[in-house]
């Protein structure tokens, strides 16, 4: 588009090449998309519109798996006769806290250890979040089927995903000899 000191007078079209001469460039549109009447000379042209960026940027919102996924830490907490809990926390403040429907049991093996537990809770893949940090706070050898903790990772990541839904609370609060001051309250 080329900029005028008029906006009525702008003239713009779809730029079919650009080929450089020298100091000069060579830029070819459509056929009648420009009045050339209208163009003086040390008009500006500007670039408004690439379909290579366009679609580019498209395919980082566009599709099933989420292009940007932002960091979760766990804390699990549990012991024998009781439920696993997990509380789950995400970067900006959002706190979750889902428990296992079935009580833990004495593991005689396969116990569930650091690395069963992030294998488990750590599949996050067409989620918006990723594993940062878990943090094992269960007492002694215990085990859980590993269909409950899918449950469980499910639950975490739905109640995550409708809280960083939620619009932002905001609440005026006078503070004195200053002005009203809005802050945010997740």
């Amino acid at each position: 588009m080329f900029d005028s000191a008029t906006q009525a007078q702008e003239q713009g079209g779809r730029i079919y090449a650009v080929e450089l001469r020298g100091q000069e460039a060579l830029v070819t549109f459509g056929r009648q998309a420009i009045d050339l009447r209208r163009v003086k000379v040390g008009d500006r042209l500007w670039k408004t519109s690439d379909p290579e960026l366009d679609r580019q940027i498209r395919q980082t919102f566009v599709g099933d798996k989420p292009q940007f996924q932002r960091e979760i830490s766990i804390e699990i907490h549990g012991a024998i006769g009781e439920p696993l809990t997990a509380i789950v926390r995400d970067e900006i403040g959002h706190v979750v806290e889902v428990a296992s429907e079935m009580l833990l049991i004495e593991a005689q093996n396969q116990q569930l250890t650091i690395d069963r537990l992030q294998s488990q809770f750590g599949r996050l893949g067409n989620t918006p979040f990723r594993l940062g940090t878990l943090t094992n706070h269960l007492q002694g050898a215990v085990l859980l089927p590993v269909s409950e903790m899918n449950r469980m990772r499910r639950e975490f990541v739905s109640q995550l995903k409708q809280l960083r839904a939620q619009p932002k609370r905001w609440q005026l609060r006078d503070r004195p000899h200053t002005t009203l001051l809005a802050t945010h309250h997740p």
